[in-house]
């Protein structure tokens, strides 16, 4: 999920000209801020190693299935927390009229994208526009899966 697409070289990189069709100036300000992430952050560049995530794996209640908050979804929950490494974030936040609406942290978990990969708070994105983002994007778990079938001369 950290390498920028090209590295994979299944992809090439889109310039972005100056002028952005009007309602996309947000996607426009996700793709400038994750193509100057990915030039510092690459699989292997010294986070923690095998035995300290699983110490803290552990040792933390990630993967712990909480069926009062999630019912019949708690195992699904807790594997999924398990597989990406971070507690699953609230789902919802206090709408403009104080109900519930769709938390973008929650989508963001959901995807299986990195903490603040659309929600980060330099970006100053509203609500709208990280679930327009969100919307937009691709499942990097989906994408890998579909290109190496369509890319496997065994099919």
């Amino acid at each position: 999920i950290t390498q920028p697409p090209h590295a994979y070289g299944i992809c090439h990189r889109h310039s972005l000209t100056a002028a952005t069709p009007p309602g996309r100036q947000a996607e426009r300000r996700v793709i400038q801020h994750r193509e100057r992430s990915w030039s510092r952050h690459y699989h292997g560049d010294g986070g923690l190693e095998l035995r300290t995530t699983v110490t803290h794996l552990a040792n933390s209640s990630l993967g712990t299935p909480d069926e009062a908050t999630w019912g019949i979804y708690a195992s699904a929950i807790a594997r999924w927390e398990l597989l990406i490494g971070r507690p699953v974030p609230t789902p919802t936040q206090p709408g403009q009229h104080g109900k519930p609406v769709l938390a973008p942290p929650f989508v963001e978990w959901l995807m299986g994208l990195p903490a603040h990969w659309v929600t980060d708070p330099t970006l100053d994105l509203p609500r709208t526009g990280a679930l327009r983002v969100l919307g937009n994007g691709v499942v990097p778990t989906q994408a890998a899966t579909a290109l190496r079938l369509l890319l496997c001369h065994h099919h």
